[in-house]
């Protein structure tokens, strides 16, 4: 929670604007349901990220940005590796891309590479990292508390996955082995919640006899004690290929989606089903309109949405869904004045400081009910008159709520005492 102290020539102001909703939200939501939003310039399988609340989406080696806010794609600078089957990750406000498959050998089998190229939207341009140590593809990355950790995956074709567990320190450029994933997986759905790490179904190539090989594990990992723990399985996990995504809490609870996937060869799903980790439980989310497998999943403001993917047997899709979760808007906007308090100043000057517990489109302040200051130009409350006031500070929200903060009563006697 950070404290916004009213600074001069509308800074505050600004900085709260800064972090606002997209009008995309201007339309009616429902909970639990898709809309279709704008298609992307290319069909086809595709990964994701969100940086700035924009999304960034690899179609293969081409880049593209797309706004939500607008509901516009903009194309930006191609990876410059081409490969398929890589891991992203978004870190530090920047795109990693991670290993992949660059082409077969004569056997057919994958050729892997550990390659590590990083984009900066602010440059648009990318760099070269430090390689990753154990060349694979068809594993995913994900970053918790500014590490990327890599797990799982294949190093080449069928019966090649391994159960490392790679993190990458953007900071050093180096890595480091971690504790080893329990199940081998490969094309599997993950996500981090309150920084931890859940790997979702995918493939297990080493299953017992009696298994099926689409794995339908919750496995959970926790940087900080470097252990792995194992939460409910998913219900009916598809074949291969779903996608996974969180939800911060912010607007909507905290729940770990996994959505859609290849339910048999070239036979897409629309299936979405939601993780409490609270409970430890899963259950079933309203589908996707279009069933889709190699697609991506991106959340801004915890909307989420599906992007691209493979609809069928040489089929692909553009199609970009927005899922709204349940409950959405129903997390409060908690605004607390820190000063004033209730006390009596001796000055006509008394400071206005607040916190908010998240982004708000709008911020204001009603003193004395008088009339509501939409736009602060000062750090101080100035020319206040002797006696009693009251102030409440009041926010809009990104789905157009107005919220407000208790009133805090407080006294200004700024007479001089007298001088015997």
């Amino acid at each position: 929670m950070k404290t916004r102290t009213i600074t001069a020539l509308m800074a505050v102001s600004f900085c709260l604007l800064a972090f606002l909703s997209p009008d995309v939200l201007a339309e009616n939501i429902s909970e639990n349901s898709w809309v279709e939003k704008r298609s992307m310039p290319v069909k086809g399988s595709t990964s994701a990220v969100t940086l700035n609340d924009k999304i960034y989406v690899l179609a293969s080696t081409r880049l593209y940005e797309y706004n939500p806010k607008t509901n516009r794609w903009s194309e930006k600078t191609p990876l410059p590796t081409a490969r398929t089957s890589y891991a992203v990750a978004a870190c530090e406000n920047k795109l990693y891309v991670i290993g992949g498959s660059v082409g077969t050998d004569n056997a057919g089998s994958s050729i892997t590479t550990g390659i590590n190229e990083v984009y900066d939207p602010e440059t648009d341009t990318w760099e070269t990292k430090t390689e990753m140590p154990t060349k694979r593809a068809q594993m995913n990355a994900e970053t918790v508390n500014g590490k990327i950790y890599v797990v799982s995956g294949r190093t080449a074709g069928p019966k090649s996955s391994v159960t490392v567990n790679e993190e990458y320190d953007p900071v050093t450029d180096s890595w480091t082995t971690r504790q080893p994933i329990p199940y081998t997986v490969a094309s599997y759905a993950s996500a981090v919640l309150d920084n931890k790490l859940y790997v979702i179904g995918g493939q297990n190539e080493f299953c017992e006899k009696d298994e099926p090989m689409n794995a339908g594990y919750t496995q959970i990992y926790d940087p900080q004690t470097d252990a792995w723990i194992q939460g409910t399985p998913i219900p009916n996990p598809v074949w291969v290929s779903p996608e996974g995504v969180a939800t911060t809490g912010t607007y909507a609870p905290k729940r770990i989606y996994v959505i859609g996937g290849e339910q048999s060869f070239a036979s897409a799903s629309r299936v979405n089903y939601a993780y409490d980790p609270q409970i430890n439980n899963w259950t079933r989310a309203a589908p996707m309109e279009t069933a889709r497998f190699g697609h991506s999943l991106a959340v801004v403001n915890d909307l989420v949405y599906a992007i691209g993917g493979i609809v069928g047997w040489l089929q692909s899709t553009s199609s970009v869904e927005q899922y709204t979760p349940r409950e959405f808007g129903t997390i409060p906007t908690v605004i607390k004045i820190v000063s004033p308090e209730t006390l009596t100043y001796v000055s006509n000057e008394v400071s206005l400081d607040f916190t908010v517990n998240k982004p708000v489109e709008w911020i204001g302040y009603c003193l004395d009910c008088r009339r509501n200051f939409t736009v602060i130009t000062n750090s101080t409350l100035e020319r206040l008159s002797d006696g009693e006031h009251n102030i409440t500070v009041y926010g809009k929200d990104m789905i157009d709520t107005m919220w407000a903060s208790e009133t805090v009563h407080f006294t200004v006697d700024a007479t001089p005492p007298e001088i015997l």
